[in-house]
């Protein structure tokens, strides 16, 4: 069983957070948002932004998430997937990278 973590995290580029600021809420084209944990992130980078130097990575509050997170098989880990959009009162913090 799965425990509940403290944050969560998510990787995009500048752009797209400051839009979502903008909005209220930061969404995707995919029925849902891939999130990892602290262990996964750098992977996640590493496999789906290469060497793109525009990210931000989301440090996330699951408690301040109104959708369903789920934990899913993903290149052999279960990675945590939010179904419905991320308020961005939820994230707690802002990296560059």
């Amino acid at each position: 069983m799965l425990q509940n973590p403290l944050v969560l995290f998510h990787l995009t580029t500048r752009g797209a957070w400051q839009e979502a600021v903008a909005a209220g809420e930061y969404t995707t084209a995919s029925a849902f948002i891939h999130l990892s944990t602290e262990r996964q992130w750098p992977r996640t980078r590493t496999r789906w932004f290469g060497t793109a130097t525009d990210l931000v990575l989301l440090v996330i509050a699951p408690d301040r998430v109104r959708g369903e997170i789920r934990y899913e098989a993903a290149d052999g880990d279960l990675f945590p997937h939010l179904y419905g959009v991320l308020p961005v009162e939820a994230v707690v913090e802002v990296r560059e990278l």
